[in-house]
């Protein structure tokens, strides 16, 4: 793509590209089409050799608990997907690449990493999980609860991270 004579329908036009690994960066072409920057969001962002293997560490740990968070019930799992992105990002390229071409969580993470977006289904699928199951969980906390003062206060706090986390998730940019 770095010094590809084809024409480009807009002047200095900003495309995501592939680089010789697979990674993501940005190519800006001038109004000839010619390369003028290559922009590689990815550089240096590896870990001295010394916490390489930390941070692989964390982001094998994090797949995993992400991996669990689809089966469990009202366990997240696509913020230990993004953690574990972060994680390999600075520890092993293969690995991020990996997480980043699976089927089911890839396109999800692939479009918070570019742009921090969210696709529409999928803010309507966190928020209804999120208050089912703090729904359920307050729910279970009041039937159980000996002291319903203390049960009450658990479930004003579930209700305020609830309400913070679905303002959180509205307000990201929509991915179509």
């Amino acid at each position: 793509m770095p010094g590809s004579t084809a024409r480009r329908p807009w002047p200095c036009s900003r495309q995501p590209v592939d680089n010789q690994h697979g990674r993501y960066g940005v190519v800006e072409f001038d109004n000839r089409g010619g390369c003028i920057a290559w922009q590689n969001d990815h550089v240096n962002r590896l870990a001295s050799r010394y916490l390489r293997p930390a941070y692989l560490s964390i982001g094998i740990l994090l797949v995993s608990l992400g991996y669990i968070g689809f089966f469990v019930p009202g366990m997240p799992s696509t913020i230990f997907f993004i953690l574990a992105l972060a994680a390999f990002r600075r520890s092993s390229p293969r690995f991020e690449n990996w997480l980043l071409n699976r089927p089911i969580i890839g396109p999800i993470l692939r479009d918070w990493d570019e742009s921090r977006a969210i696709r529409p289904r999928v803010k309507r699928m966190i928020v209804v999980v999120l208050w089912v199951s703090i729904a359920l969980s307050g729910w279970i906390i009041q039937k159980r609860a000996a002291d319903h003062l203390r049960a009450d206060i658990i479930c004003g706090l579930l209700v305020a991270v609830a309400i913070g986390v679905s303002a959180y998730v509205w307000t990201r940019p929509d991915r179509v």
